[in-house]
């Protein structure tokens, strides 16, 4: 399904693409074999001894990240979360 995703089909091979909450870096493994080479991954605790693919920054996609990237002068063309919120827990509301 990458293929049919309009902003994918706008970038370039040269964009900055940042996954957000990347986990095992799969979906970025995917864009590279499509010839994207400027891949990010932020996730808060990457997995241990695995071969990423793309560059892995540890840590929340919060203010202080995107401080952080606008320090490095690192602007992504295309940010992705896919499945970013599964990992949030649930607030407790009324009749829970």
């Amino acid at each position: 399904y990458l293929v049919e995703w309009p902003a994918l089909m706008a970038a370039g091979v040269v964009s900055l693409i940042l996954e957000v909450g990347w986990g095992d870096g799969a979906l970025l493994d995917k864009l590279r074999e499509r010839g994207f080479r400027r891949l990010l991954g932020i996730d808060p605790p990457p997995h241990a001894g695995h071969a990423y693919h793309a560059e892995v920054i540890s840590g929340l996609f919060d203010a202080a990240m995107v401080r952080r990237l606008q320090d490095e002068r690192r602007a992504p063309d295309l940010v992705i979360a896919n499945h970013v919120l599964d990992g949030v827990p649930r607030q407790a509301g009324p009749g829970a």
